[in-house]
Protein backbone atom coordinates (compact mmCIF):
# COMPACT_ATOMS: atom_id res chain seq x y z
CA UNK A 1 0.00 0.00 0.00
CA UNK A 2 2.70 2.15 0.84
CA UNK A 3 4.60 1.54 -2.18
CA UNK A 4 1.85 2.28 -4.26
CA UNK A 5 1.23 5.55 -2.31
CA UNK A 6 4.74 7.07 -2.62
CA UNK A 7 4.21 6.06 -6.84
CA UNK A 8 1.31 8.14 -6.34
CA UNK A 9 2.99 10.98 -4.92
CA UNK A 10 5.96 10.97 -6.95
CA UNK A 11 3.27 10.57 -10.18
CA UNK A 12 1.77 13.76 -8.83
CA UNK A 13 4.80 15.84 -8.26
CA UNK A 14 6.04 15.20 -11.80
CA UNK A 15 2.55 16.03 -13.50
CA UNK A 16 2.26 18.94 -11.34
CA UNK A 17 6.41 19.59 -12.60
CA UNK A 18 5.52 19.56 -16.63
CA UNK A 19 2.47 21.51 -16.30
CA UNK A 20 4.07 24.57 -14.14
CA UNK A 21 6.82 23.94 -17.05
CA UNK A 22 4.45 24.23 -19.97
CA UNK A 23 2.47 27.10 -18.77
CA UNK A 24 6.37 29.50 -17.87
CA UNK A 25 6.62 32.28 -20.30
CA UNK A 26 9.43 31.03 -22.77
CA UNK A 27 12.40 33.70 -22.27
CA UNK A 28 12.96 36.47 -25.31
CA UNK A 29 16.53 37.30 -26.25
CA UNK A 30 17.21 40.88 -28.23
CA UNK A 31 20.09 42.50 -29.81
CA UNK A 32 20.78 46.03 -30.98
CA UNK A 33 21.91 46.19 -34.56
CA UNK A 34 23.68 48.47 -37.22
CA UNK A 35 21.54 51.35 -38.20
CA UNK A 36 19.23 51.49 -41.41
CA UNK A 37 20.95 52.93 -44.51
CA UNK A 38 17.73 55.31 -44.00
CA UNK A 39 19.07 56.55 -40.90
CA UNK A 40 23.29 56.90 -41.21
CA UNK A 41 24.07 60.37 -42.19
CA UNK A 42 27.01 60.31 -44.16
CA UNK A 43 30.11 62.91 -43.34
CA UNK A 44 33.83 64.19 -44.42
CA UNK A 45 36.21 61.15 -43.89
CA UNK A 46 40.02 61.08 -44.24
CA UNK A 47 41.93 57.69 -44.64
CA UNK A 48 42.64 58.22 -40.71
CA UNK A 49 42.72 54.98 -37.94
CA UNK A 50 40.15 55.46 -35.33
CA UNK A 51 40.11 53.34 -32.48
CA UNK A 52 36.92 52.33 -30.28
CA UNK A 53 38.08 51.24 -26.76
CA UNK A 54 36.49 48.95 -24.78
CA UNK A 55 32.87 50.19 -23.47
CA UNK A 56 32.22 50.36 -20.37
CA UNK A 57 29.08 49.93 -18.42
CA UNK A 58 27.20 51.08 -15.68
CA UNK A 59 27.35 48.27 -13.09
CA UNK A 60 23.34 47.83 -12.98
CA UNK A 61 23.50 47.49 -16.89
CA UNK A 62 26.13 44.26 -16.28
CA UNK A 63 23.55 41.59 -16.60
CA UNK A 64 21.06 39.84 -18.96
CA UNK A 65 17.74 41.58 -18.20
CA UNK A 66 16.69 44.44 -19.63
CA UNK A 67 16.18 47.12 -17.22
CA UNK A 68 12.80 49.19 -16.56
CA UNK A 69 13.03 52.68 -14.52
CA UNK A 70 9.21 52.44 -12.40
CA UNK A 71 10.67 55.53 -10.41
CA UNK A 72 13.52 57.52 -9.80
CA UNK A 73 15.25 55.16 -7.47
CA UNK A 74 13.80 51.77 -8.51
CA UNK A 75 14.27 49.36 -11.38
CA UNK A 76 12.74 46.28 -12.69
CA UNK A 77 14.97 43.47 -13.95
CA UNK A 78 12.68 42.26 -16.90
CA UNK A 79 12.73 38.49 -16.38
CA UNK A 80 11.93 37.25 -19.44
CA UNK A 81 13.66 39.58 -21.86
CA UNK A 82 16.98 40.09 -22.21
CA UNK A 83 19.96 40.92 -24.24
CA UNK A 84 21.55 37.95 -25.97
CA UNK A 85 25.23 39.59 -25.39
CA UNK A 86 26.96 41.78 -23.00
CA UNK A 87 25.69 45.38 -23.38
CA UNK A 88 29.02 46.62 -23.86
CA UNK A 89 30.30 44.80 -26.47
CA UNK A 90 27.01 44.67 -28.45
CA UNK A 91 27.29 48.65 -28.04
CA UNK A 92 31.15 48.42 -29.37
CA UNK A 93 29.85 46.56 -32.23
CA UNK A 94 27.24 48.64 -33.53
CA UNK A 95 28.79 51.49 -33.17
CA UNK A 96 31.67 50.74 -34.69
CA UNK A 97 29.65 49.44 -38.06
CA UNK A 98 27.66 52.90 -37.92
CA UNK A 99 30.90 54.39 -38.10
CA UNK A 100 32.27 52.53 -40.58
CA UNK A 101 29.99 53.13 -43.06
CA UNK A 102 29.45 57.08 -41.74
CA UNK A 103 33.30 57.64 -42.17
CA UNK A 104 33.50 55.60 -44.94
CA UNK A 105 37.44 56.29 -45.82
CA UNK A 106 38.52 55.52 -42.15
CA UNK A 107 39.49 52.28 -40.77
CA UNK A 108 37.53 51.64 -37.54
CA UNK A 109 38.55 49.28 -34.91
CA UNK A 110 37.32 48.04 -31.82
CA UNK A 111 39.47 46.85 -28.61
CA UNK A 112 41.25 44.13 -28.67
CA UNK A 113 42.94 45.26 -31.64
CA UNK A 114 45.89 43.24 -33.09
CA UNK A 115 49.41 44.17 -33.16
CA UNK A 116 50.17 48.22 -33.06
CA UNK A 117 48.40 50.20 -35.44
CA UNK A 118 48.99 53.88 -35.95
CA UNK A 119 45.90 55.20 -34.47
CA UNK A 120 44.90 58.71 -34.99
CA UNK A 121 42.09 58.82 -32.76
CA UNK A 122 41.34 57.07 -30.26
CA UNK A 123 37.60 56.85 -28.93
CA UNK A 124 36.41 56.62 -25.15
CA UNK A 125 32.80 55.40 -23.80
CA UNK A 126 31.15 54.82 -20.73
CA UNK A 127 27.27 54.20 -20.60
CA UNK A 128 26.13 55.36 -17.17
CA UNK A 129 22.67 54.81 -17.87
CA UNK A 130 20.81 52.82 -20.64
CA UNK A 131 17.21 51.85 -19.48
CA UNK A 132 13.39 52.61 -20.14
CA UNK A 133 10.48 54.16 -18.25
CA UNK A 134 7.20 53.07 -17.98
CA UNK A 135 5.97 55.19 -20.54
CA UNK A 136 8.55 54.26 -23.23
CA UNK A 137 11.11 56.86 -23.19
CA UNK A 138 14.06 55.35 -23.12
CA UNK A 139 17.28 57.36 -22.46
CA UNK A 140 20.82 56.81 -23.10
CA UNK A 141 23.90 59.09 -20.67
CA UNK A 142 26.86 58.70 -22.06
CA UNK A 143 30.36 60.02 -21.09
CA UNK A 144 32.97 59.90 -23.87
CA UNK A 145 36.28 61.26 -24.37
CA UNK A 146 38.40 61.60 -28.05
CA UNK A 147 42.19 61.28 -27.70
CA UNK A 148 44.67 62.31 -30.50
CA UNK A 149 47.68 59.88 -31.86
CA UNK A 150 49.86 61.34 -28.86
CA UNK A 151 47.40 60.19 -26.37
CA UNK A 152 46.49 63.61 -25.72
CA UNK A 153 42.52 64.20 -24.55
CA UNK A 154 40.97 66.82 -27.61
CA UNK A 155 37.21 66.15 -26.64
CA UNK A 156 35.08 65.00 -23.46
CA UNK A 157 31.91 65.33 -23.72
CA UNK A 158 28.46 64.20 -21.50
CA UNK A 159 25.09 63.86 -23.24
CA UNK A 160 21.93 62.30 -22.89
CA UNK A 161 20.40 60.83 -25.34
CA UNK A 162 16.04 60.22 -25.51
CA UNK A 163 13.60 58.47 -27.84
CA UNK A 164 10.21 57.40 -27.47
CA UNK A 165 8.67 53.94 -27.63
CA UNK A 166 5.08 53.92 -29.71
CA UNK A 167 4.01 50.53 -27.23
CA UNK A 168 5.80 50.78 -23.88
CA UNK A 169 4.69 47.56 -23.44
CA UNK A 170 5.86 45.70 -26.37
CA UNK A 171 9.86 44.99 -25.74
CA UNK A 172 10.64 44.71 -29.71
CA UNK A 173 9.78 47.90 -29.27
CA UNK A 174 11.49 49.13 -26.64
CA UNK A 175 14.97 47.87 -28.20
CA UNK A 176 13.79 49.48 -31.14
CA UNK A 177 13.71 52.77 -29.52
CA UNK A 178 17.09 52.00 -27.49
CA UNK A 179 18.51 51.33 -30.82
CA UNK A 180 17.76 54.25 -32.08
CA UNK A 181 19.65 55.83 -29.15
CA UNK A 182 22.95 54.28 -29.64
CA UNK A 183 22.67 55.67 -33.76
CA UNK A 184 22.29 58.92 -32.01
CA UNK A 185 25.65 58.56 -30.16
CA UNK A 186 27.46 57.80 -33.23
CA UNK A 187 26.28 60.76 -35.40
CA UNK A 188 28.05 62.82 -32.40
CA UNK A 189 30.86 61.01 -32.91
CA UNK A 190 31.13 60.96 -36.21
CA UNK A 191 29.98 64.88 -36.56
CA UNK A 192 32.97 65.11 -33.93
CA UNK A 193 35.18 63.02 -36.05
CA UNK A 194 34.67 64.72 -39.24
CA UNK A 195 35.19 68.56 -37.68
CA UNK A 196 38.81 66.95 -36.87
CA UNK A 197 39.12 66.05 -40.63
CA UNK A 198 38.09 69.37 -41.57
CA UNK A 199 41.00 70.96 -39.34
CA UNK A 200 43.45 68.58 -40.53
CA UNK A 201 42.77 69.26 -44.15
Amino acid sequence: MNLFKNLFSILFVISFATIAGCSSPKTKYFILDDAPASTITKYRSCNRIIAIDKVTVANYLDKPNIITRIKPNELLKAEFYRWSEPLDNNIQRVLQQNLSRQLKSDTLLTYPWLGKPAIDYRIEIAVNQFDVDNSGNSVLKVSWNIYDDKKVLIKSKKATYNANASDPANYLDIVRTMNKNITLLGNDLAGQLSGFCYKNK
